[in-house]
């Protein structure tokens, strides 16, 4: 009873294993092909993203200030470079004339990154690095707030929805 059932099964693996492909081909997998992402329309105007970048710059920069206090190293490289990345982002949002003038600023935040990645910061230079980052946040809210320079962002170029969805 053993015996038939033994060969009947053996028959039936050697039988399936056996067909039309062979065993590799049918013991690995099958690749799937990746679809390719749908384009995502463009759906805010440069005043929009002016507006959420500059919020964004001034939430980090008041982090950045807030952060001296407390030591943690990593939250101000964090804080600062990502207060520097939102000033090039404001910067790509402006006119020639505008970008000029924001480049200085951005170089004064960029030394500051640098020294606090570097971590030569010592608590004399601190009290100095906090004050000139207060002026600093001061200088740019004053001249590059958006009711001040909303004439002096660059045109959208190509078609945006008819609501800009703020």
């Amino acid at each position: 009873m053993k015996r038939p059932l033994f060969i009947f099964l053996s028959l039936a693996i050697c039988i399936s294993l056996s067909s039309c492909a062979s065993i590799s081909k049918k013991l690995t997998a099958l690749k799937m092909e990746r679809e390719t992402p749908a384009p995502v329309p463009r759906m805010h105007s440069n005043a929009w993203w002016y507006k959420m970048y500059y919020t964004y710059w001034s939430h980090w920069e008041e982090e950045f200030v807030d952060s001296l206090s407390s030591g943690n190293t990593q939250k101000q490289i964090r804080c600062s470079t990502e207060a520097l990345y939102n000033l090039k982002k404001m910067k790509e949002r402006l006119v020639e004339e505008k970008q000029k003038e924001l480049e200085p600023l951005m170089e004064q935040l960029g030394d500051v990154t640098n020294d606090v990645v570097k971590k030569t910061i010592t608590p004399g230079y601190l009290t100095v690095l906090r004050a000139s980052i207060e002026k600093h946040k001061r200088q740019v809210e004053r001249q590059f707030k958006y009711s001040k320079v909303w004439k002096l962002i660059e045109p959208d170029k190509g078609n945006l929805p008819d609501q800009d969805y703020e």
